[in-house]
């Protein structure tokens, strides 16, 4: 089975660098620059996750992220810490202490 990216950066720009992964949960970070300062935007995207058969484009099961229509169901857009804390207790029911990266 092919494992989602620890890394990879997609259309806009925008980095993602992957927090945790577990069977039951998997967090990244979400980094996108800024066009007038120096400061990157920061969220994290967090989701349960999910395996997809093999299709014509891909050879072997592989892990999803999510596209935007499961965003709201099977995963959340989180703008800062305090509420991946948030978002983590509700559909997950643990604390959640942000990594040391």
């Amino acid at each position: 089975m092919k494992e989602l990216k620890k890394e990879f950066t997609k259309s806009g720009g925008r980095r993602f660098k992957q927090l945790v992964k577990t069977n039951e949960i998997v967090i990244y970070e979400v980094r996108q620059a800024k066009a007038d300062v120096d400061e990157d935007s920061v969220w994290y995207e967090v989701f349960r996750p999910r395996v997809k058969a093999a299709t014509i484009f891909h050879d072997e099961p592989h892990e999803a992220y999510p596209l935007d229509e499961a965003f709201g169901k099977w995963a959340w857009s989180c703008s800062n810490v305090r509420e991946l804390q948030r978002i983590v207790k509700l559909h997950w029911g643990e604390d959640f202490e942000m990594p040391s990266i």
